[in-house]
């Protein structure tokens, strides 16, 4: 991740893509991971998403985050809109529109 080094000296880093079951997904418009580093691990946030990671490098905190955001772009995508309500349904929304569609 060469760009990494540059991109928290900004506090953030955008995520473009995540792979799942082995194939690369690209997002419909980054997702701006915001970086920081406490006691020497890295942590990496999405608020919107509701999604957080760590780990010992960058790299490590990075790939956290993208398997959670493959694991719940899965879940909510197999959720009809009757099984969820609230909150529930605004991330089912928000990780409806999250990848590119492949047709």
């Amino acid at each position: 991740m060469a760009h990494a080094a540059a991109s928290l000296r900004a506090e953030t880093l955008p995520l473009t893509s995540f792979v799942d079951e082995g194939r690369t997904l690209s997002l419909s418009k980054p997702v701006v991971l915001h970086v920081s580093i406490e006691d020497g691990a890295y942590f990496v946030e999405n608020e919107s998403l509701h999604l957080f990671a760590k780990g010992s490098s960058l790299d490590e905190a990075v790939e956290a985050f993208a398997a959670d955001l493959a694991y719940y772009w899965r879940y909510y995508n197999s959720l009809r809109d009757d099984e969820v309500a609230g909150a529930g349904l605004e991330l089912k929304r928000i990780y409806e529109g999250l990848v590119i569609s492949e047709d």
